[in-house]
C-alpha cells in the first residue's frame, strides 16, 4: 500500500488539513483546500473513490470540486466514481454544489448520479475497493457522525488503520489493535471531548506498541510535542509505502 500523506493538520494551522491519497486512486478525505493539492499528485480523472469520515469543513468541502470536474470532463471513465460517507452525503454534496461561485457549473442531483454513486456507511460495515477489504468503524466525536477505517490489502494481509477525528473510544482501539500502522488524532494538548489528547494518545503507544501509530490532525504545538517526544510524526507530502 502506497499513502500519500496530503495534509497532517487541521483548520487554524499552515499546514494542510489532513487527508490521504492510497495507491494513486482512493481518496480519504477531501478538506477544504485540499483539491488543489492533490492534483499535484494524481490523475483526479483515473480516481477510484472517494471517502468521506465526516461533515466539518476540514474534511469534505472540497469534495463537490471532484464530482463536478469527474462529471464535466471524465467522459473517458470507464466506470462511475463511487463516493462513501454517512448518511446524508448525497444531500450534503448537493448543498456544496449550490455554494459553487460559477452558477454555471451547478450540477443537480440527476446529473450527478449520472457519473457518481454514493454509498452511506455505517458501523460495522465492510466492502471491497480493488486490493482492499475495508470496514468501517463509528468514532466518538459528538456531532456529525464520524467514522474511522481499516484498509486490508488481501494479498499481503498488511491492515492500516485511519482514524479521523475521535476522542478515545472502544472503536478507536479496535482499530489500532486490528491494525499494523495507524493514523490517529492528536488534536489537542489538553483534555478534549471530541479528540485525542497528550495521556490516551500516549497510553495508545504504550499499550498496542505492536502498531506504528502516526499522530495526525495536529496542531503545531502537538506537532511540536510529537517531534521533541519522538512520535512518528509525518510532514505534509510525505510517502509511505506499507
Amino acid at each position: 500500500m502506497k499513502v500519500t500523506v496530503v495534509g497532517t493538520s487541521c483548520t487554524w494551522f499552515k499546514r494542510n488539513n489532513t487527508s490521504f491519497i492510497i495507491d494513486d486512486d482512493i481518496v480519504f478525505d477531501t478538506p477544504d483546500g485540499a483539491y488543489k493539492d492533490i492534483i499535484n499528485y494524481i490523475d483526479i480523472f483515473k480516481i477510484r473513490c472517494i471517502i468521506i469520515t465526516h461533515f466539518h469543513t476540514d474534511h469534505f468541502t472540497d469534495l463537490h470540486i471532484f464530482t463536478t470536474q469527474i462529471l464535466r470532463h471524465g467522459k473517458d471513465r470507464k466506470e462511475k466514481l463511487r463516493v462513501y460517507g454517512p448518511k446524508g452525503i448525497l444531500d450534503k454534496l448537493i448543498e456544496l454544489n449550490k455554494l459553487h461561485v460559477n452558477a454555471d457549473d451547478e450540477c443537480s442531483k440527476e446529473e450527478v448520479l449520472k457519473a457518481v454513486d454514493f454509498i452511506e456507511v455505517y458501523d460495522g460495515m465492510e466492502f471491497d475497493e480493488g486490493k482492499y477489504h475495508i470496514k468501517s468503524f463509528k468514532m466518538e466525536h459528538g456531532k456529525p457522525e464520524t467514522f474511522g477505517f481499516t484498509f486490508c490489502e488481501r494479498d499481503s494481509g498488511v491492515v492500516v488503520g485511519f482514524s479521523s477525528d475521535t476522542a478515545p473510544c472502544e472503536n478507536l482501539n479496535k482499530i489500532i489493535v486490528s491494525s499494523n500502522y495507524a493514523f490517529v488524532d492528536f488534536a489537542s494538548m489538553k483534555k478534549h471531548d471530541k479528540h485525542m489528547f497528550i495521556e490516551p494518545f500516549e497510553k495508545l503507544l504504550r499499550d498496542y506498541s505492536k502498531t506504528k501509530i502516526y499522530p495526525v490532525h495536529t496542531s503545531d504545538e502537538n506537532q511540536k510535542y510529537a517531534i521533541e517526544h519522538g512520535f512518528n510524526y509525518l510532514n505534509d507530502g510525505d510517502i509511505l509505502n506499507f
